[in-house]
């Protein structure tokens, strides 16, 4: 599981991931398998628990995303705030689902998972950034030039191919032809083109408020 993101101008902060829990169905109880965690104030333990590729960060008790004017990592002074992209993932795997000796018998794994965030701007001036997705993949790598529309989740070259074999739920704050809005919710599986998605303006929610106090 990940978190990937790519803002312009924008920071993302992931304040707490609560409550993710994983398990497979199974004919036999005794054969059930569960996974439950709860993370809370994130500090420089969890640098053992996350993969954090491409600038995303341990800040403020929350995981950044992507760089803003707080970052000091010497390898991203003085890089341009733009095109910027981060993914944090779960270092440990899982298997979703298991082959049976009939179509009958394969298992599957269902989750749900609860996590606050909030995307706020830089400054009054700053160009908005495209969002964030919470992501299920089969590796910790963030994909070249994967940002901007791409979410940090596939890129030009990659985009619907089945190889990328991932799952994501995208919160998307900026309108491609392919949108509804510049403020929904999608499912995204192996593209950013989603496979069904919603506003989210109907239900007064704001993905990017223009003030941070604002932005959850």
């Amino acid at each position: 599981m990940a978190i990937s993101a790519h803002l312009m101008g924008f920071a993302v902060k992931l304040r707490m991931i609560a409550s993710v829990f994983l398990c497979f169905t199974a004919v036999a109880a005794q054969n059930l398998q569960t996974f439950t965690a709860t993370y809370r104030t994130f500090n420089s333990s969890y640098y053992d628990i996350f993969q954090l590729e491409n600038g995303a960060t341990i800040s403020n008790g929350a995981l950044q995303l992507t760089p803003d004017s707080a970052m000091i990592s010497s390898s991203l002074l003085g890089s341009p705030l733009e095109n910027q992209s981060g993914r944090v993932m779960l270092k440990q795997r899982f298997k979703f689902w298991e082959q049976g000796y009939d179509k009958n018998s394969d298992r599957v794994a269902s989750f749900n998972s609860s996590f606050l965030f909030n995307i706020y701007p830089l400054g009054h001036n700053t160009t908005s950034g495209e969002g964030l997705a919470f992501v299920l993949a089969p590796d910790k790598y963030l994909p070249s030039a994967s940002f901007g529309q791409f979410l940090g989740l596939t890129n030009i070259n990659s985009d619907n191919s089945p190889e990328n074999r991932l799952v994501a739920i995208e919160f998307d704050n900026v309108k491609q032809k392919f949108d509804p809005d510049a403020n929904h919710v999608g499912l995204d599986i192996n593209s950013i083109i989603s496979t069904v998605n919603a506003s989210l303006t109907p239900f007064g929610i704001e993905l990017a408020p223009e003030d941070e106090d604002e932005a959850r």
